[in-house]
């Protein structure tokens, strides 16, 4: 079945996870309305991505909402509109995920994580 989805919307969020940190998500609501989210976190940048998000945003209205579909519409050179770009298709690959009911990236049974491995993370 061929997607004919197209970008209908596209919000920026950046929530304070703590009082120094500050995580940014990208939402992108599809034509048959189904949404899709990417991650951009820069730490220290938010006002760079909010004006790259200003920048690219509205230019993807209308245009298809598939993965890969960015890659010929901008030259990335800075962090920032590589970090939007990428959160951008990551957002279109979890449209797509979700357009067939699948898991974007399935986590093996195997796989356990414990207090330790959450710790080196923080």
């Amino acid at each position: 079945m061929p997607n004919n989805d197209f970008i209908r919307q596209i919000t920026l969020s950046i929530p304070a996870v703590s009082s120094k940190t500050k995580w940014t998500f990208v939402e992108v609501d599809a034509s048959s309305g189904a949404v899709g989210v990417g991650e951009a976190t820069l730490g220290g940048q938010e006002v760079a991505l909010e004006q790259e998000m200003r920048r690219i945003g509205p230019r993807l209205i209308g245009a298809a909402a598939s993965p890969g579909s960015l890659r010929d519409h901008f030259e990335v050179v800075e962090l920032p509109t590589a970090a939007i770009v990428s959160a951008l298709d990551q957002a279109l690959c979890d449209l797509a995920a979700r357009r067939e009911s699948q898991s974007l990236l399935p986590i093996p049974r195997s796989t356990t994580l414990t207090r330790a491995h959450l710790r080196q993370h923080q």
